[in-house]
């Protein structure tokens, strides 16, 4: 991994335990991608080469599967000898790059395996978990310049700057593809007929069952902004509490896991 940035990079091995089965991940995090070098379930070592692999070992395979985002899917073998979808472990990596986490799930259950002591993905879930409420305000304040910034003209510069290119395209490419466009227009003008039908249906129904309900007047008028900013803020706040609400999670979860590899150990 020469000529990379150290701080972008790092290889870290997650391990613990998740419904009496034990689990072992190595794996490299860069900004680019998420790379699982080792893989190790129950004891037994299940070598792979490829990004998108299987690999089976000891009747249980292994099928790994992902770029940002590497899904491992366990397939174990049921009493009849069929093999069959058991676990995922998830392995995932942070913005920058350098640290991450990795978790086994299986149904509704999320078990973290542990990062490696004097990892930085053990820094990230220290510093994260510790302070939940600051990494929400993070992630709420995050949702507001992603919506804001549309609303601030942005649009509307790389429109000007790109109407060169769609004029030229409009002279050079339209000839050529309206008489395709205008065979499928008739081709899918029964569906448009169809679709109108069922519409009209649907607003017969509504005004058959709140049709009777009063039209509300306020007796003021509310800007447009106003309800814009209502939208943004009450976006921001659902990906704050849902944000808050995952860290606390998983600071129960680290601390049951990191409890349960304590017992182990003894």
């Amino acid at each position: 991994m020469t000529g990379l940035h150290p701080r972008l990079h790092s290889v870290t091995t997650y391990s613990g335990h998740a419904r009496r089965h034990g689990y072992a991940v190595t794996v490299r995090h860069c900004p680019w991608r998420t790379k699982v070098l080792a893989l190790n379930i129950d004891g037994v070592d299940h070598p792979f080469e490829a990004d998108s692999s299987e690999t089976a070992a000891n009747g249980v395979e292994a099928r790994v599967r992902g770029w940002l985002t590497v899904r491992i899917v366990v397939r174990r073998p049921t009493v009849e000898g069929k093999v069959v979808n058991r676990e995922e472990i998830h392995v995932t990596t942070s913005a920058l790059g350098g640290a991450g986490e990795a978790e086994v799930h299986s149904g509704d259950d999320i078990v973290p395996l542990l990062p490696e002591t004097g990892s930085r993905s053990e820094a990230r879930d220290l510093k994260r978990t510790a302070h939940p409420t600051a990494f929400a305000l993070i992630a709420g304040l995050t949702t507001i310049l992603r919506l804001a910034i549309p609303l601030l003209g942005l649009g509307a510069l790389l429109s000007f700057l790109t109407e060169p290119v769609k004029a030229w395209l409009s002279r050079h490419l339209t000839p050529l593809l309206e008489p395709m466009f205008d065979w499928v227009a008739r081709v899918l003008e029964p569906l448009r007929f169809l679709l109108a039908a069922i519409g009209g249906f649907f607003g017969w129904l509504f005004d058959l069952l709140f049709g009777w309900l009063p039209n509300i007047h306020l007796p003021f008028d509310i800007p447009d902004w106003m309800w814009t900013t209502a939208k943004i803020a009450l976006l921001a706040l659902i990906a704050f509490s849902v944000s808050r609400a995952n860290l606390k999670r998983r600071k129960r979860l680290l601390e049951e896991a990191s409890a349960d590899t304590g017992d182990d150990s003894q």
